[in-house]
Protein backbone atom coordinates (compact mmCIF):
# COMPACT_ATOMS: atom_id res chain seq x y z
CA UNK A 1 0.00 0.00 0.00
CA UNK A 2 1.37 3.32 -1.01
CA UNK A 3 0.44 6.69 0.24
CA UNK A 4 1.77 10.10 -0.82
CA UNK A 5 2.05 12.42 2.02
CA UNK A 6 1.68 16.23 2.29
CA UNK A 7 2.87 18.56 5.06
CA UNK A 8 1.30 21.78 5.61
CA UNK A 9 3.35 24.67 8.20
CA UNK A 10 5.82 22.52 8.56
CA UNK A 11 8.71 24.21 9.95
CA UNK A 12 11.98 22.19 9.43
CA UNK A 13 12.77 18.60 8.67
CA UNK A 14 11.78 16.61 5.14
CA UNK A 15 8.68 15.28 4.55
CA UNK A 16 8.75 11.42 3.11
CA UNK A 17 7.46 11.60 -0.41
CA UNK A 18 6.09 8.28 -0.24
CA UNK A 19 5.74 5.98 2.76
CA UNK A 20 5.19 1.84 2.32
CA UNK A 21 2.69 0.64 4.93
CA UNK A 22 3.31 -3.16 4.88
CA UNK A 23 5.65 -5.39 3.77
CA UNK A 24 7.31 -5.00 0.73
CA UNK A 25 6.81 -7.53 -2.05
CA UNK A 26 9.40 -10.34 -3.19
CA UNK A 27 10.98 -10.29 -6.20
CA UNK A 28 13.17 -12.92 -7.13
CA UNK A 29 16.35 -11.41 -7.11
CA UNK A 30 19.88 -11.92 -5.61
CA UNK A 31 19.80 -13.80 -1.98
CA UNK A 32 16.18 -15.35 -3.08
CA UNK A 33 17.85 -16.73 -6.42
CA UNK A 34 20.89 -18.21 -4.64
CA UNK A 35 18.40 -19.69 -1.64
CA UNK A 36 16.60 -21.18 -4.57
CA UNK A 37 19.10 -22.73 -6.53
CA UNK A 38 20.68 -23.80 -2.90
CA UNK A 39 17.29 -25.90 -2.35
CA UNK A 40 16.49 -26.96 -5.82
CA UNK A 41 17.84 -30.51 -6.75
CA UNK A 42 20.17 -30.75 -9.80
CA UNK A 43 17.83 -33.32 -11.65
CA UNK A 44 15.55 -31.31 -13.61
CA UNK A 45 13.77 -34.23 -15.02
CA UNK A 46 11.42 -33.96 -12.25
CA UNK A 47 8.50 -31.82 -12.37
CA UNK A 48 8.21 -28.99 -9.78
CA UNK A 49 4.46 -28.62 -8.14
CA UNK A 50 3.96 -24.81 -7.05
CA UNK A 51 1.96 -24.15 -4.20
CA UNK A 52 1.34 -21.06 -2.47
CA UNK A 53 -0.81 -19.05 0.34
CA UNK A 54 -3.95 -17.48 -1.36
CA UNK A 55 -2.88 -13.82 -1.00
CA UNK A 56 -1.43 -11.26 -3.84
CA UNK A 57 2.17 -10.91 -2.57
CA UNK A 58 2.64 -14.81 -2.36
CA UNK A 59 1.01 -15.40 -6.05
CA UNK A 60 3.01 -12.48 -7.83
CA UNK A 61 6.47 -14.24 -6.43
CA UNK A 62 4.97 -17.63 -7.17
CA UNK A 63 4.66 -16.99 -10.72
CA UNK A 64 8.56 -15.23 -10.81
CA UNK A 65 9.43 -18.29 -8.89
CA UNK A 66 7.89 -20.28 -11.99
CA UNK A 67 9.07 -17.86 -14.53
CA UNK A 68 13.10 -18.35 -13.22
CA UNK A 69 12.35 -22.19 -12.71
CA UNK A 70 11.07 -22.24 -16.64
CA UNK A 71 13.95 -20.28 -18.01
CA UNK A 72 16.37 -22.30 -15.66
CA UNK A 73 15.37 -25.72 -17.11
CA UNK A 74 12.94 -27.19 -14.98
CA UNK A 75 9.98 -28.38 -15.71
CA UNK A 76 7.13 -26.72 -13.79
CA UNK A 77 3.72 -28.87 -14.15
CA UNK A 78 1.69 -26.74 -11.85
CA UNK A 79 0.75 -23.94 -9.36
CA UNK A 80 -1.49 -24.46 -6.70
CA UNK A 81 -3.30 -21.96 -3.76
CA UNK A 82 -3.08 -23.10 -0.82
CA UNK A 83 -6.38 -22.50 0.67
CA UNK A 84 -6.53 -24.45 4.09
CA UNK A 85 -4.47 -25.67 7.13
CA UNK A 86 -1.81 -23.58 9.14
CA UNK A 87 -0.43 -20.58 7.68
CA UNK A 88 2.52 -20.95 5.49
CA UNK A 89 5.33 -18.23 5.89
CA UNK A 90 8.53 -18.35 3.88
CA UNK A 91 9.28 -21.28 1.17
CA UNK A 92 10.04 -24.78 1.50
CA UNK A 93 10.50 -27.58 -0.65
CA UNK A 94 9.62 -31.22 -0.23
CA UNK A 95 8.82 -34.58 -2.59
CA UNK A 96 5.49 -35.38 -3.89
CA UNK A 97 4.29 -38.87 -3.66
CA UNK A 98 4.48 -39.14 -7.90
CA UNK A 99 7.89 -38.28 -7.36
CA UNK A 100 7.19 -34.37 -8.53
CA UNK A 101 8.53 -31.71 -5.77
CA UNK A 102 7.00 -29.74 -4.09
CA UNK A 103 8.06 -25.99 -3.73
CA UNK A 104 5.95 -24.18 -1.07
CA UNK A 105 5.86 -20.15 -1.27
CA UNK A 106 4.10 -19.09 1.90
CA UNK A 107 3.52 -15.80 3.52
CA UNK A 108 6.24 -12.96 3.31
CA UNK A 109 8.69 -13.02 6.55
CA UNK A 110 9.26 -9.36 6.04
Amino acid sequence: MIFNVNSNNQHGGITAGQINVGTIARHLIGEYKIELDKILPTDKEKGIIISHVNDAEAKSFAYEVKNYLEQNGYKVVNILNILAGDPVRGWGIGPEENGNIKLIIGANLN
